[in-house]
Parts: C-alpha cells; sequence; structure tokens
C-alpha cells in the first residue's frame, strides 16, 4: 500500500460496518433529495453511483424506480450491496472494479460521487477519473460530487486527532497534511472488543479551482457550488461542498 493505491484494499475488515453504520438513513434520504432536485431526472434514467460504497444512494434511487448502476473496488461492499439489494428485490446493476481503469459503461443521464470519495487520486489519476466519468455521461447529463477536502476548506479546520464511535466499534484519527504532496494522510485505528485494525488513506487536498478546470478539461461546465445540501454557497472555509457540473 502507498499513496497512489491506498484505495484498492483500504475498504474491507472493520471498515465496512462502522462507514455503513456511521451515515443515518435519513441524512442519505436528504442528500437523495438534493441530488433529484439537481438532476433534472425522468422516469427510468440511469444513473451511475461511483465509488458507490455499500449502496446507500443507489438503492435509495433505485427504490424510486431509476436504472442503477454501482461501481466499487472493494468485494466487501458490492457483495453487502447484492445482499441488500436481493433482500428488497431490488434491481442494481453491481460492478466490482477500479473505476479509475475500467470502462464505466453509460450512457448515463446523472453520476454520483458522494460520500468524500473524490479525491483518491493524484492530478493524472484525477484527471483520467473526470475524463472516465465524461465518457460515461451522456450530453446534458448531470455529474454531482461531495468533497469535504477542499483545500479551501480542509487547510482552515484540520484536526490533527479525534475519535468517533458506532455500536461496538471505536475508530481512532490522527491527520497529517503533506504540503509537498497536497495530500491529506489519515491513520485510521479502527477497535471492535480485542480487535485491531490499522489502515491509511490519502486525500489529494484541490482547490475549487482546480477542480474546475479538471471538469471543463472533461466536458464538463460547473452550474453551481453548494455548502450543504439546502443550496446555499459555497464559501471560504465552510466544512463540505457539493458540486453540480453538466456534461456539454
Amino acid at each position: 500500500m502507498n499513496s497512489i493505491n491506498w484505495y484498492q484494499t483500504f475498504f474491507s475488515g472493520l471498515a465496512i460496518p462502522f462507514w455503513q453504520r456511521a451515515i443515518p438513513p435519513s441524512v442519505t434520504e436528504t442528500e437523495i433529495e438534493f441530488v433529484l432536485r439537481q438532476a433534472n431526472l425522468v422516469a427510468n434514467s440511469a444513473i451511475l453511483d461511483v465509488p458507490s460504497g455499500a449502496g446507500r444512494h443507489s438503492l435509495m434511487l433505485a427504490k424510486r424506480g431509476y436504472r442503477v448502476t454501482s461501481v466499487d473496488i472493494s468485494e466487501d461492499n458490492i457483495r453487502d450491496l447484492i445482499t441488500q439489494a436481493e433482500a428488497l428485490n431490488l434491481s442494481i446493476t453491481p460492478r466490482c472494479v477500479d473505476a479509475l481503469q475500467s470502462d464505466l459503461g453509460g450512457p448515463y443521464e446523472l453520476v454520483l460521487c458522494l460520500g468524500n470519495s473524490f479525491s483518491y487520486f493524484p492530478y493524472a489519476g484525477m484527471r483520467r477519473f473526470v475524463q472516465n466519468i465524461a465518457a460515461a455521461t451522456a450530453p446534458g447529463g448531470r455529474f454531482i460530487i461531495n468533497t469535504g477536502v477542499l483545500a479551501e476548506s480542509i487547510l482552515l479546520h484540520l484536526k490533527p486527532g479525534f475519535e468517533m464511535e458506532t455500536g461496538d466499534i471505536t475508530v481512532r484519527v490522527s491527520n497529517q497534511y503533506l504540503p509537498a504532496d497536497s495530500v491529506l494522510k489519515t491513520e485510521y485505528a479502527f477497535l471492535q472488543g480485542e480487535k485491531t485494525e490499522l489502515k491509511t488513506s490519502f486525500h489529494y487536498v484541490y482547490t475549487l479551482a482546480e477542480i474546475t478546470r479538471l471538469l471543463q478539461g472533461a466536458g464538463f461546465g460547473l452550474l453551481s457550488v453548494f455548502n450543504g445540501l439546502d443550496e446555499q454557497p459555497y464559501q471560504l472555509g465552510d466544512a463540505q461542498a457539493y458540486l453540480v457540473a453538466q456534461r456539454r
């Protein structure tokens, strides 16, 4: 594992149930309502959720009748998604692939990259990822991104460490910003009873202008940047950003 391919092995073990429990269904429902206000979809529209995780957004969209393709590199996440979809009798197309290296299919009227999973790659990888998304997006289709690691957000309020709990799992988090690479290195200790799992993630930190240029270079126009789901404009220091782009 290194700062380039960390995401290929991070999402396994205790990290899976921890993150599944960390976001209440009510939050996901509010995100979906936001997405649908921004997306201008018609019935039976095709949607790509990437990376989908265990499918909290995919499942809610499939319940509403949309054709959802869920892409994630984690076998554990895709297995859990399939189990949930079958239990709910939902039709979802799951794909366990690396979105950086794979044809994502399409065309899709909407692509989602939510849950702070947009900045997993250094610049060359980010450019390839956005180009893959663009190739899968129908003209006029929307690309909606959520990130908490814009430079204008994270660098003003970086916490060196904190602890979170979900049920019987505790995670201790230690953050370090590496300025030479503009990357946030986060070390996790997942604790459950006598079990401890150590993991490291790397989120590459880009300014809003850099992300705008990445999108424009792939054929997207940036329509809006909000600081949350109530659609207020993003401002310097806001903790979260929701970007809405449209394929030209």
